[in-house]
């Protein structure tokens, strides 16, 4: 009789680790699920990438999107929480050249925009920041320049006509895109860092490689 209870209660202690057991592993998961994958054929770069993105979603910064430059479009990896979509972008000056792109957005506003080129039509070419929410330190869109001239490369690269772009000293990939349209002045670019007023504001920031 005693065998009897006492092998009862082993069957039971067994069967009750066997449940916690299976609650542990379910939770375990449901949390690797949380940001699926959605390319599986990708290659191993990608998916190394992907990772990294992920991990840093929560204070996701400007260079962290460097390692986007040269990937294939057709495999980028989400950009959590940002909805992901595919467009087509033309030549502004309408010539029929068209390219493609990614739009990353919350809501309806644009956060991310990567896209290819004309040449190189699978590559990553550029990527462009348009909202605060993404920064390096004290660089974003809509920061005063007066408030980083510190961080501003001497060097004032070269502009087309109604646009002025700045470099920064450190990550040379990320290029700053200022809004002029209340200084005229600048229209035709600057030959110094001190021809621009402190209270000029970063239109957006555009990651490339100028080499």
């Amino acid at each position: 009789m005693k065998n009897s209870v006492l092998v009862s209660l082993v069957f039971s202690m067994v069967k009750t680790y066997l449940v916690y057991f299976y609650v542990v592993l379910s939770l375990i998961t449901s949390v690797s699920c949380r940001f699926p994958r959605n390319n599986h054929h990708a290659s191993e770069k990608t998916e190394e990438i992907q990772e990294d993105i992920y991990v840093k979603n929560s204070s996701l910064k400007i260079s962290d999107l460097i390692v986007l430059l040269n990937q294939n479009i057709d495999s980028l990896p989400d950009i959590f929480p940002y909805k992901a979509e595919k467009i087509l972008i033309e030549d502004e000056e309408e010539t029929g050249v068209s390219w493609k792109g990614i739009k990353f957005s919350n809501n309806d506003s644009l956060i991310i925009l990567v896209e290819t080129d004309w040449v190189t039509v699978n590559k990553v070419s550029r990527v462009t920041v348009c909202s605060d929410r993404i920064r390096e330190d004290k660089i974003y869109v809509g920061q005063f320049v007066g408030n980083i001239k510190e961080l501003i490369s001497d060097n004032i690269p070269v502009s087309p006509d109604g646009e002025l772009l700045l470099d920064l000293k450190e990550h040379s990939e990320i290029h700053l895109l200022l809004d002029i349209s209340n200084h005229p002045s600048l229209f035709y670019g600057v030959s110094s860092l001190l021809d621009i007023p402190d209270d000029v504001k970063i239109e957006s920031i555009v990651i490339y490689d100028a080499k």
